[in-house]
């Protein structure tokens, strides 16, 4: 699914790396491997920023908003509200 997943603002695509740190635990993370939720402490993120440091915005967006369709699906389902 990692190729589907984008920044809302300014579309561009993660890696398959671990380019976040969790806010709780500091720990490496790669945001889009567990839809948010840190696999060390088990916080659950809901916003996700684009990192500036390897050419993105800079700005944060929440987590699912990065899924796109995928967001406007649970949205229309009711799941979350948009």
């Amino acid at each position: 699914m990692i190729e589907k997943v984008h920044c809302p603002h300014c579309a561009w695509k993660p890696s398959a790396e671990k380019l976040w740190h969790c806010l709780e635990c500091g720990s490496d993370m790669d945001m889009f491997d567990n839809l948010g939720r840190c696999n060390n402490c088990g916080y659950n993120h809901d916003k996700t920023y684009c990192p500036e440091e390897y050419d993105g915005c800079g700005l944060s967006s929440p987590h699912l908003a990065w899924y796109g369709e995928f967001d406007e699906g649970l949205s229309k389902l009711n799941i979350i509200r948009g």
